[in-house]
């Protein structure tokens, strides 16, 4: 028997804490494989929820893609029936994930072959197992045993045969307790990033449609609007899309970070995710088109398409990857106005539109230009519209930013409150 302590504790407590494996503390349960496993002839509008990984959001369990067998074809179903405060676990594909089956909709439930069940017993509270789930010394021990390579994958065996280390009930109960405080924080600012990022939605839809409106300072209307056509509003495209360094006899390396669609998320541009960097010879070889400038618009073309980002500096860019460039024409739109606008879904739904291919969709320059841009004739109230916006804007920044601290801190709390 192996005992331990873990390294950030409660004074109260000194007892070691014991090994054990998943299977001393839980029911393991995966799902049913047999041949009246369910087809699509069995699915019905209403009756048992049947969850799949597609169910599974952010490491939360979502209702919006709904599918249902008969109450007779669950009670056919020998394995895979969920209860209130199981724990589902995937076994394929994204491996590690957990969540709890806890909702007042639905009461019971079946889950899919790529999915197993965890019920834990009296002596192990739902919510502890849950967050030692969640340590990234489980999560690295799970990825170490998981088989397959273009598609991880975990066993019944795998899960029940886990090595989990307990202190007494009473501790664990504490650790619950703080814990859930901790994820109280979050959960309120989850729905507080939503609830503002929902208000820009309707704001944003609001003011494009005219159905919400700025006044000059003289108290009156402004002019009309125009519909143009995005290359009607633009003074030049950038798109460096197929250059490697390789083709212009030069290598990567060095302190100028090139742009790709890895780096372009929707407001702004991201470095800490994979980027190649190159040099002042490869810069000057690579951008001869021109610079990047300051407040310039970068968009996705494809994998993810329509990502859209401003140039955050006056620092030098390479233009890589499934990324163009959009520098405006200053006569017709002020650059913020139009990252405002092509972030919109009235932009964004005409990009989709146009969009072509079955498993990456993507643009063409020569369809892009030709998409459908509403602005107003007044820059002043351009000004006004986007300065409104990116207020908003830094607003939901700054709530994600708490968020991210919080997620980061309990990250931090399970990495020593779990050994």
């Amino acid at each position: 028997m192996s005992l331990s302590v873990p390294k950030l504790r409660f004074p109260e407590f000194q007892e070691e804490w014991e090994k054990k494996k998943v299977s001393d503390i839980a029911y393991t349960i995966d799902g049913d494989r047999s041949s009246k496993y369910p087809n699509e002839k069995d699915l019905v509008e209403e009756g048992i929820i049947f969850l799949s990984t597609s169910n599974i959001i952010n490491n939360k369990l979502s209702f919006k893609n709904r599918r249902f067998i008969t109450e007779k074809k669950f009670k056919e179903l020998k394995k895979g029936h969920l209860e209130q405060n199981d724990l589902i676990v995937t076994l394929r594909g994204s491996i590690g994930i957990i969540v709890e089956f806890k909702n007042n909709t639905y009461n019971e439930g079946f889950i899919n072959a790529q999915m197993m069940i965890i019920r834990l017993n009296n002596s192990t509270p739902t919510v502890f197992f849950y967050n030692w789930y969640l340590t990234q010394g489980t999560q690295n021990y799970l990825m170490k045993i998981s088989s397959g390579s273009a598609q991880p994958q975990l066993t019944k065996s795998n899960i029940k045969n886990l090595e989990i280390k307990l202190p007494l009930l009473q501790e664990q109960q504490k650790i619950v307790s703080f814990l859930s405080k901790v994820d109280e924080k979050i959960e309120k600012l989850e729905k507080k990033h939503k609830l503002w990022k929902t208000y820009k939605k309707g704001i944003v839809q609001q003011l494009f449609t005219q159905k919400l409106m700025f006044i000059n300072e003289n108290g009156q209307n402004y002019p009309n609007w125009q519909d143009k056509a995005l290359g009607e509003i633009l003074f030049k495209i950038l798109d460096f899309r197929g250059k490697t360094p390789k083709k212009i006899g030069m290598e990567w390396g060095g302190y100028i970070p090139a742009l790709s669609a890895n780096n372009v998320e929707m407001g702004q541009i991201n470095l800490n995710k994979e980027t190649k960097y190159g040099s002042e010879g490869l810069y000057k070889k690579w951008m001869n088109k021109g610079d990047c400038e300051l407040g310039d618009i970068v968009i996705t073309m494809e994998a993810p398409l329509g990502n859209i980002a401003q140039i955050p500096d006056d620092k030098k860019y390479l233009l890589s990857q499934r990324v163009v460039l959009l520098k405006v024409n200053k006569k017709y739109v002020v650059k913020k106005y139009l990252a405002q606008y092509l972030s919109s879904n009235l932009f964004q739904s005409q990009l989709i539109r146009y969009a072509s291919g079955s498993t990456a969709k993507g643009i063409q320059q020569s369809n892009l230009i030709k998409l459908i841009i509403r602005t107003p004739k007044s820059k002043n109230e351009q000004d006004k519209i986007a300065s409104f916006l990116s207020t908003i804007d830094k607003k939901i920044f700054l709530i994600k930013k708490e968020l991210d601290i919080n997620k980061e801190f309990k990250m931090g709390l399970l990495q020593h409150m779990f050994c």
